[in-house]
């Protein structure tokens, strides 16, 4: 869900927090009732059930909460990839309708800050990234692009829903810069917090289509699951137990709150940053992963880079550039690009699950290749006429 999409709900109370946290981990699918009754298990509901339910549905009426599936694109057999563009915007318009030409893009939007661009996601079947770059080489060799940049993903780091930050008496998210260097500082990364090596899982085409459903629409009910692909609903809950949830396909759900008052003016930035040692990098990671204003973290591989998207106030965006000096500073941070990301000009869309056919995913670069061409053919008759 985009940004635009949302609007800020600033009567969260701690119970609703416990209760979305308790979502957080079985999924909106699995409904408030649920939650609910583990949280009265554990002691910690004050509230009856139809307040929290209410409660709980405000919220999302209201758009102040967002859900996600976190899917391991890994053990699927695909891989991500970070792209970074530079580029004249007179050619944004093509350049658009360049890069949507490859079905393996996910997700777009300008970037205004550092460079005037783009930054750009793809998820491509494992053993395709050289045909990938070939297709961005020949996008830069068309002059749509000044440079790009190719980073392949190495990790996705687990975001939370946080409330260290938040002040629930004052209704408000709070900002500790100066405690986070310490604790970015201090931090041990144990074993059990590194990244492990996981098998692929070799889907069937019913798991495909299920968990495309949940990308596309995270609360979609296995019923209407059941009525759309034409099979039973037990043989939906088999397929979402079994193959997507004990699997690890889908790790968890993404739980995303605007946590700002409706008054304070928000935007979303991305941020590239270069750290002087990787495990500089993963203390950082750890350390952010429950704050409030980071909405996704990426590493990459073979770098000490960690690309991250955060929500911050206006009045905030100064002294987080501020953080950025002082780690530089501490030596823990080399250097950072920053900017904002435009959501009126972006674009996302489900993992290209139509390129898995045959018990294999395939990758049709001739094709790209040649629909670029024909794009930009078209596109120079038009600047003719």
């Amino acid at each position: 869900m985009l940004l635009k999409d949302l609007t800020a709900f600033n009567q969260i109370e701690y119970s609703d927090y416990l209760l979305l946290k308790y979502l957080e981990k079985i999924g909106p699918r699995e409904g408030i009732l649920r939650a609910y009754k583990m949280m009265s298990e554990d002691g910690k509901m004050k509230y009856t059930y139809a307040k929290s339910y209410y409660r709980i549905k405000k919220l999302i009426e209201q758009k102040a909460i967002s859900f996600d599936a976190k899917i391991d694109v890994f053990k699927l057999g695909l891989q991500g990839t970070i792209a970074i563009f530079e580029i004249n915007p007179k050619y944004s318009g093509i350049f658009e309708y360049a890069i949507k030409l490859n079905p393996t893009l996910v997700y777009y939007s300008r970037f205004y800050g550092s460079f005037n661009g783009y930054i750009a996601q793809f998820t491509i079947p494992f053993g395709y990234y050289y045909q990938l770059k070939e297709f961005l080489e020949e996008i830069k060799a068309l002059g749509i692009i000044r440079s790009y940049r190719l980073y392949v993903v190495e990790r996705y780091f687990k975001t939370e829903l946080g409330i260290e930050w938040y002040d629930f008496k004052e209704k408000k998210p709070v900002f500790k810069w100066n405690e986070l260097i310490e604790e970015i500082k201090n931090i041990k990364i144990g074993e059990s917090q590194k990244e492990k090596i996981e098998p692929f899982y070799e889907p069937d085409e019913i798991d495909l289509k299920i968990l495309e459903m949940i990308e596309d629409d995270t609360k979609i009910s296995l019923t209407n699951i059941s009525k759309a692909l034409g099979i039973s609903v037990p043989a939906v809950k088999y397929h979402y137990d079994n193959h997507l949830i004990k699997t690890g396909i889908i790790k968890s759900f993404l739980v995303k709150v605007t946590l700002f008052p409706k008054q304070d003016m928000t935007s979303l930035y991305y941020a590239i940053l270069r750290f002087k040692s990787k495990d500089y990098r993963e203390k950082f990671a750890e350390a952010i992963k429950n704050k409030h204003f980071v909405w996704q973290a990426t590493s990459v591989s073979e770098e000490n880079i960690l690309t991250m998207t955060l929500l911050l106030p206006y009045y905030e965006y100064l002294n987080f550039v501020r953080f950025l000096w002082d780690l530089i500073k501490e030596g823990i941070l080399e250097s950072y690009e920053l900017g904002n990301l435009d959501t009126a000009n972006s674009f996302w869309k489900v993992l290209p699950y139509e390129l898995y056919k045959n018990g294999k995913w395939n990758y049709p670069h001739d094709e790209i290749i040649r629909n670029l061409h024909l794009l930009v053919a078209k596109q120079e008759l038009n600047f003719r006429a």
